[in-house]
């Protein structure tokens, strides 16, 4: 993620521009991004306490998951091979699950979140 609110898919070989990926808050702090376990979307966190989803391929936001009143969701991280997030914001850690995270993108659906998976703690650096 670029600190211009932007995310930039290069061609590893070329280095042609393939893709932009905007509409998320970057402005001030490095935030993480990644591709999903099906690698269909984009993911990154946000200054805004959102967590952005973008269709790979057609660059649109499919969706926002919202991490609260957190401020930066700073730390993501997908599961290797299923539709389970992990974000973290200010010692805030979520646990975002689905049972097919790609077809819920599709149907513009926003992962559910049980209470079991929300887990707050002091920062290390507070």
């Amino acid at each position: 993620s670029c600190v211009a609110s932007t995310i930039k898919l290069f061609d590893k070989t070329s280095g042609e521009l393939l893709q932009e990926f905007s509409g998320h808050i970057n402005k001030d702090y490095r935030l993480e991004c990644c591709l999903d376990h099906s690698d269909k979307y984009v993911l990154s966190g946000s200054e805004n306490s959102q967590v952005y989803v973008w269709d790979l391929v057609e660059g649109g936001c499919v969706a926002k998951l919202d991490h609260g009143s957190v401020g930066v969701v700073h730390s993501l991280e997908p599961h290797p091979n299923k539709g389970q997030l992990l974000t973290a914001a200010r010692g805030t850690v979520q646990v975002w699950e689905t049972e097919e995270l790609g077809e819920e993108m599709e149907e513009e659906k926003e992962p559910t979140l049980s209470s079991s998976s929300v887990y707050d703690s002091k920062p290390h650096w507070m």
